[in-house]
């Protein structure tokens, strides 16, 4: 089989490409969830803001934060959730693509789109809301 036909290749890119996006949707889930996860816990054991990606909206930084203090207070359960969803959708993405990779159903590609970019948009509403609070 050393000539393959169109069909044939154009399944195969199709296959590397599905599994690509497969391997980059969880490394992106798994990391948000992992620096979720470090940003509560050295705010918990600091209770002092520190440079990081998911603490600060665009354009504010610690030294302009009004009520650092309340900020923390209300930043810390939303990264929480955050960090859990991602981990759960980690979790339930790895389980369907390593045991379940058979398992093609247009409910499962839909979950598998809408539920990360979901909670990565509450969170950027978060991430708003908490501009016009805080800065």
């Amino acid at each position: 089989m050393l000539f393959l036909t169109e069909g044939e290749a154009a399944t195969n890119a199709l296959s590397d490409m599905s599994g690509l996006l497969d391997a980059l949707l969880l490394l992106m889930l798994g990391l948000v969830a992992i620096y979720g996860f470090y940003t509560v816990i050295r705010l918990k054991k600091t209770y002092m803001l520190f440079p990081n990606k998911f603490l600060y909206p665009t354009g504010c930084t610690a030294e302009t934060c009004i009520d650092e203090g309340a900020y923390i207070d209300y930043i810390i359960p939303k990264l929480t959730i955050l960090s859990t969803v991602c981990l759960v959708l980690t979790a339930a993405y790895a389980v369907r693509v390593f045991l379940f990779p058979q398992v093609i159903h247009w409910a499962i590609d839909v979950a598998t789109l809408t539920l990360p970019f979901g909670i990565l948009l509450w969170y950027a509403i978060i991430q708003n809301k908490v501009a016009k609070t805080f800065w």
